[in-house]
């Protein structure tokens, strides 16, 4: 589980922020007439907020990921000259 949470912690961090934002547009935004589909439930805010964020997240776990593994290839070809 450790292993997990280190390998994906963009990922979880940028879940937990849009799960977060998700449930702050629909506190302070909302929908005043009932009849807005993706603001009525508090839920589909929160789900959509964190299915955003999780996408973010791994994006960003993705960059950082190939950028560190061009470093080090980068580094072991230096090493070797």
């Amino acid at each position: 589980m450790k292993q997990f949470i280190k390998k994906h912690k963009f990922a979880l961090w940028f879940t937990l922020a849009g799960l977060l934002a998700g449930w702050a547009y629909y506190y302070f935004v909302g929908c005043l007439t009932g009849t807005c589909p993706l603001q009525k439930l508090w839920y589909y805010d929160m789900a959509l907020g964190g299915l955003g964020g999780m996408i973010i997240g791994d994006l960003i776990d993705t960059w950082i990921k190939k950028r560190k593994k061009k470093t080090d290839d980068n580094e072991k070809f230096s090493n070797k000259s």
